[in-house]
């Protein structure tokens, strides 16, 4: 038996739905043919597309969304965005530097994941970003008051199905199954009354690193990311995870008194 690879392209010239029949030959007396039933929908950049729909787009599907920030540039990347169907992230440094929360705005771009390092593709938090080349992303914020999202009051369990990637949650009851000090960039066990997730703690909220981990049950706000297959919750700052911030003696003197 021999195998080869087959590489399709889809590469429609309007707006529609399509499908076909692609019908291979073989030499085997015993399947001679085949048949794969083909379908496709080409959608425009022009129309904006709801965040869920566009959730469901192969990567590198270039698509227009709309809704608001939820996190600006306080992981300097991703910013997070979502609509009344679903969230999703952007990664592009003039977005991140362009945004606050609340902020209405319109993105147009090609899907893609947050950094796919050693895993399975689809594993890793859906995003807009520059895909194999493609860096053609605009995006317009609109000149309206900025409205701050409410986060939905959900499980750990309903936050591990998936349902919410993207999306700006909070989780009631938690509590920490480790002690000592957030550090940054590292994954921290937690657990609630429909079992246990995982709190990820990012480089760049400085008001959370070296802060002490708490120890009694509390309510936790944050963004769900999704590293290799493992959803996140990531707090944004000291208001979604309140903690005594740590502050360095001496950080209140001024450096021109200071050797």
């Amino acid at each position: 038996r021999e195998s080869s690879t087959l590489t399709l392209t889809f590469a429609p010239s309007t707006v529609d739905d399509f499908s076909d029949v692609l019908t291979i030959s073989t030499n085997d007396p015993d399947i001679p043919q085949f048949t794969l039933n083909l379908i496709g929908s080409a959608i425009s950049e022009d129309d904006i597309t709801p965040i869920a729909d566009a959730r469901a787009l192969s990567f590198g599907t270039r698509v227009t969304i709309a809704g608001r920030i939820t996190v600006a540039n306080e992981f300097s990347g991703p910013s997070f965005l979502q609509d009344n169907t679903a969230g999703i992230a952007v990664f592009w440094n003039p977005f991140h530097e362009a945004v606050q929360r609340g902020d209405s705005v319109i993105v147009t771009g090609p899907l893609t994941e947050f950094n796919p390092i050693g895993g399975t593709p689809g594993d890793f938090t859906t995003q807009i970003a520059e895909y194999q080349g493609d860096n053609d992303i605009s995006f317009e914020v609109i000149n309206t008051a900025p409205v701050e999202v409410d986060p939905a009051i959900i499980s750990l369990a309903e936050m591990n199905s998936g349902n919410y990637e993207g999306q700006l949650i909070t989780v009631q009851g938690l509590s920490f199954d480790e002690s000592g000090a957030f550090q940054g960039g590292t994954n921290y066990p937690i657990s609630d009354f429909s079992g246990s997730g995982e709190l990820r703690i990012d480089n760049d909220v400085a008001d959370l690193v070296n802060a002490s981990i708490p120890q009694e049950v509390l309510e936790i706000t944050g963004v769900v990311g999704e590293f290799n297959g493992t959803y996140q919750l990531i707090p944004r700052d000291n208001s979604d995870l309140e903690v005594e911030v740590f502050e360095t003696i001496g950080d209140d003197i001024p450096k021109d008194q200071t050797f």
